[in-house]
């Protein structure tokens, strides 16, 4: 008897153990299976997380930095957009690479300037077009947006200073209705640098407010309310002209929204694009336009030809006023836009009514 019993105890314990065990395994599996049910708000009656939070974030790309920066503005305190094209890079020579092409098929919503300013993402934006979950906003087909055609230097020397403002607004007039050349089956020839208008801008933001708060209901108020708050710093940028001088030139022509803006327009433009070489008739003839209306300022972009420059003016006084159009230098954040747009205004206006130049001023 006492072997019977020394052998079947342990055999009792053994058993109750396993029971207790398999028990707490239960319910230590079960409070899981309620934490994972609660934190996901899947549990009837569970509060834990509120609607707004349960909605996620949009995914926003941009490709340039003024076009993040203008949706930063108006998406702060929801998300922060994201930019395809990095510091350094234009939309004339960018080539996307594998993380950008996942970029862009990830995002809820793109923003970018259409076909003609950024060819490099036609062909990728295209097979988006089937798929009817993805969005995108090609801001230059936004209603009412003024869009200037590209200004020929072969057609341009010499004719603003000559002729004066009257006929520079004529020349960077577009015919017809200007939403209809944007619209163009071509669509080459236009300029394409419309976020440098303060006009332009402020549609562009009315227009991206509203697609904003089509896809994320939850915080249409929040981007409503931002909206408000960019509109009321677009209005105070000063666009008051110091002088009637406006005897300057634009080393590329990339400026003419802020020209026509102001309606002070360039006497000459020294090459159609940053990286062309102009022409030697066009280069005697910008020379003799700079000794007969004794232009001393040229407004250059981030890149340009300082030795061409130096040529130009005979390797005499002159003097460079810096406008980066994609604001390469500038920080995406709260009321920034328009203290970039202010700063290029500032700029533009100085290159027209600039003081006596010293013989030590030499730009070198």
């Amino acid at each position: 008897m006492k072997e019977t019993l020394v052998n079947t105890q342990p055999n009792a314990r053994n058993r109750v153990s396993r029971l207790i065990l398999r028990k707490l395994l239960f319910v230590v599996a079960l409070t899981g299976s309620v934490s994972v049910l609660a934190a996901s708000n899947m549990l009837p009656g569970s509060d834990s997380l509120s609607e707004s939070e349960m909605v996620s974030q949009p995914k926003v790309l941009t490709t340039i930095k003024p076009l993040q920066m203008i949706v930063h503005e108006l998406s702060e305190g929801v998300f922060q957009p994201s930019r395809l094209l990095p510091d350094g890079f234009t939309p004339h020579d960018y080539h996307l690479k594998p993380r950008d092409r996942m970029a862009v098929q990830d995002a809820d919503l793109i923003v970018w300037l259409g076909p003609v300013t950024e060819p490099y993402l036609t062909a990728l934006i295209a097979q988006l077009d089937d798929e009817p979950s993805s969005r995108r906003v090609n801001v230059s087909l936004i209603e009412g947006l003024e869009i200037l055609p590209s200004r020929s230097i072969s057609g341009h020397s010499g004719g603003h200073g000559s002729h004066g403002g009257e006929h520079a607004a004529e020349e960077s007039t577009p015919h017809g209705d200007a939403h209809d050349t944007a619209h163009g089956v071509s669509g080459f020839g236009l300029d394409g640098h419309i976020w440098l208008s303060p006009k332009n801008t402020r549609l562009i933001a009315q227009s991206l407010a509203d697609t904003l708060s089509e896809m994320d209901a939850a915080h249409h108020d929040q981007y409503q309310q931002n909206l408000v708050r960019f509109l009321s710093k677009m209005d105070a940028i000063d666009l008051t002209r110091k002088s009637t001088s406006s005897e300057f030139l634009v080393y590329h022509d990339a400026f003419q929204y802020l020209e026509s803006s102001l309606q002070v327009f360039a006497h000459d433009i020294i090459v159609s694009d940053s990286e062309d070489t102009p022409g030697i008739r066009h280069i005697i003839g910008v020379q003799k336009s700079i000794q007969r209306e004794s232009i001393q300022c040229v407004v250059v972009g981030t890149y340009y030809n300082k030795s061409l420059l130096d040529k130009l003016f005979s390797y005499k006084v002159y003097r460079t006023a810096l406008i980066d159009p994609l604001a390469s230098t500038m920080v995406v954040g709260q009321d920034y836009y328009a203290d970039f747009l202010q700063q290029s205004v500032n700029q533009l206006l100085s290159c027209g009514s600039l003081p006596a130049l010293a013989s030590d001023d030499l730009s070198r």
